[in-house]
């Protein structure tokens, strides 16, 4: 049910991104915005890597060992590195 509720979120993400926004029918309907390309980098990237990671450890999970799960924890933990590395530590190091 977990992956389930992932698959569906990142979908979401990934279609609301490439989806063309257009202005009220009233003031026009002209094309505002064509979408994000998604195969740019930033979150757009992260968000295939992690539907690529969850598809991984769902098949490996259930094809091979139950061991795979653990896999899962990886991206998490890259997060909490991140965010540590990038924003806690800096601001809590300030003089």
């Amino acid at each position: 049910l977990l992956m389930l509720c992932l698959y569906f979120a990142m979908y979401r993400f990934l279609a609301s991104a490439a989806s063309p926004r257009h202005a009220p029918l009233a003031q026009g309907g002209a094309l505002i915005s064509a979408g994000s390309d998604l195969d740019s980098k930033g979150v757009i990237e992260y968000t295939w890597d992690l539907l690529y990671t969850t598809m991984f450890v769902q098949l490996a999970t259930g094809l091979l060992s139950d061991w795979f799960a653990l896999v899962a924890v990886v991206p998490p933990c890259i997060g909490f590195y991140y965010a540590w590395t990038q924003y806690v530590y800096p601001w809590i190091s300030k003089p």
